[in-house]
């Protein structure tokens, strides 16, 4: 599940191995446990010390 997620989120979300491997579970997820709809990568964990938003679309899986 893990190395699943890891791919979707280079393919879908256009992340870096280094800026996946640098997210926290609350980058993600609100304090209700919900995925958020947008989340920062910050100048640390970016390539380039860029600050970027990162939009999630919560249209369901067909996989």
């Amino acid at each position: 599940m893990r190395d699943q997620t890891s791919i979707h989120m280079s393919f879908l979300a256009g992340l870096r191995v280094m800026e996946i491997a640098a997210l926290t579970v609350g980058d993600v997820y609100d304090t209700a446990g919900a995925v958020r709809s947008q989340f920062n990568i910050t100048g640390t964990q970016a390539k380039g010390c860029n600050t970027r938003a990162i939009y999630v679309n919560n249209k369901p899986s067909v996989c």
